[in-house]
């Protein structure tokens, strides 16, 4: 994570990461894809199967980190109700199968992608494609039917890769897509 220079909640330290991968290896709802070159890290998927039952078991065991990323989304949510959306930015319709989709549905047979990333050198060969590829099955073995991500509107690569896998992306905001596939 520290290779791709990954950002939870604004924090980039070596131990926050560290943790949520410890509690996320003890969790049975959580799914770790590593792609590995020789033995060297060069990419990851993380997914979570069940948001809402992962994140009650998290935040009791994790208190200092839930509350930090906590407090970093309620600070995000003030200042998004204090300087409003960008009211150019229009919605993209949703095709019929992801009609009534929404990143707060959570159940045992829907997962959230946390966090998808590849070194920066090792971009552009097809490592995130093949890493999400290899996590539907394996979400379709743990039985899961659907899959959901966020990414950032700036993020064309991101958004690029998702239209790739054959995810529905939906602009939700100014600065964000919802992206959700079926497995």
């Amino acid at each position: 994570m520290t290779l791709v220079g990954t950002s939870i909640a604004g924090l980039k330290k070596g131990a926050v990461y560290q943790r949520i991968c410890c509690d996320a290896l003890r969790g049975h709802n959580v799914v770790i894809i590593l792609a590995l070159s020789q033995v060297t890290p060069v990419g990851y998927v993380i997914a979570v199967i069940d948001w809402r039952a992962y994140w009650r078991r998290f935040l009791p065991r994790c208190p200092l980190l839930a509350t930090v990323i906590l407090a970093a989304r309620f600070r995000k949510s003030l200042f998004k109700k204090a300087y409003g959306p960008d009211s150019s930015a229009e919605a993209r319709p949703r095709d019929q199968s992801s009609a009534r989709r929404t990143w707060t549905d959570s159940s045992r047979t829907i997962a959230k992608v946390v966090h998808i990333g590849v070194a920066p050198d090792k971009r552009g060969r097809g490592i995130a494609e093949q890493l999400y590829l290899r996590l539907f099955q394996e979400l379709k073995h743990e039985g899961v039917v659907r899959i959901d991500a966020t990414m950032s509107a700036d993020n064309s690569d991101s958004i690029r890769l998702h239209k790739k896998t054959g995810w529905t992306l939906e602009r939700t905001k100014t600065e964000s897509f919802f992206g959700t596939r079926d497995i």
